[in-house]
């Protein structure tokens, strides 16, 4: 494959199924997030190689998630990656957890942030357009 992806041949690797790919700014390097080796349950792996051969593909480290709850990926430089997992909600206290993994290439790190939201009651007092017979007016709903 090159850099522009007009030439590409297939390759079967020996490794899970791919459910995410990322390719660097630079298009030097491919990151793929990997599926766990026996079920979807498994904890998924992160995977890079560089685009002109994709054979070499190496590990990088393992996720704490299911390679299925991986939303995103992207890299903001050739070094620097983030993966967006879904978020997790806590039925019990009702917060959303969102993590967002920060992968360093340069240090060889995976680093975790959790994002909370905390919903309270107050919260759900809404504001909802009704429609009357002259002109539309808004109300609030408690």
């Amino acid at each position: 494959m090159d850099a522009s992806l007009k030439h590409h041949r297939l390759i079967t690797l020996a490794h899970p199924e791919i459910t995410k790919v990322a390719i660097s700014p630079g298009s030097e390097t491919m990151a793929c997030i990997l599926r766990g080796e026996d079920n979807d349950q498994e904890p998924g792996s992160l995977f890079l190689a560089p685009v002109t051969s994709v054979s070499q593909c190496q590990w990088f480290g393992r996720l704490d998630c299911p390679a299925r709850d991986v939303m995103h990926l992207s890299f903001s430089s050739e070094d620097d990656m983030y993966i967006l997992v879904r978020p997790q909600l806590t039925v019990r206290s009702r917060e959303h957890k969102i993590p967002i993994i920060h992968v360093c290439r340069r240090t060889k790190k995976l680093h975790t942030l959790i994002i909370e939201s905390k919903v309270s009651r107050a919260l759900y007092s809404i504001s909802l357009p009704t429609w009357t017979s002259s002109s539309m007016a808004l109300t609030t709903v408690k």
